[in-house]
């Protein structure tokens, strides 16, 4: 099974097929609600994000196989 990288907002197509390339599965979770994300969690390697969800511990304590958080975006919104 190939570890997966859950997209959370959009993000410029070039980083989709980067990741794919180095050999992650995408899944696409920019139109799900937090209690949907919250249930994909454990099998996380990577999130994709911009700015809809904010990350607690509590939030991420489920996401024991995560190694990365991508923030996507200008810079701009923070």
């Amino acid at each position: 099974m190939l570890p997966k990288v859950y997209f959370l907002s959009p993000a410029e197509p070039i980083l989709g097929k980067t990741l794919i390339s180095l050999g992650f599965d995408l899944v696409d979770l920019t139109q799900a609600d937090e209690a949907t994300v919250q249930t994909h969690l454990p099998e996380a390697t990577g999130l994709v994000v911009r700015s809809r969800f904010w990350f607690s511990s509590t939030f991420l304590a489920s996401a024991q196989k995560l190694k990365f958080i991508a923030r996507v975006g200008i810079g701009l919104d923070h």
